[in-house]
């Protein structure tokens, strides 16, 4: 929390090191989160690339681009190398 009167702010710090990283829990919920933001990706793809085939000329371009960025997205994100 920031003292306003000293400038200077006090409290802790949750810990991000590796002991949270190598809970089981934490390794599980962070998979579990993944999982979840790729499915969400593909979903907006998905609705992306039909908003694309009924699109009028003039928005093609625009939403193309959209599309082409949620899949760079999830290729980055989602596919494992």
């Amino acid at each position: 929390m920031p003292n306003v009167r000293s400038g200077k702010v006090t409290g802790t710090l949750q810990s991000t090191g590796q002991a949270d990283a190598k809970s089981p829990e934490n390794a599980q919920e962070q998979k579990k989160a993944l999982v979840a933001r790729c499915d969400d990706l593909v979903r907006r793809i998905e609705y992306g690339q039909q908003d694309l085939l009924s699109a009028a000329a003039a928005e093609r371009a625009s939403i193309e681009l959209g599309v082409r960025r949620l899949q760079e997205e999830h290729q980055a994100s989602c596919v494992m190398h």
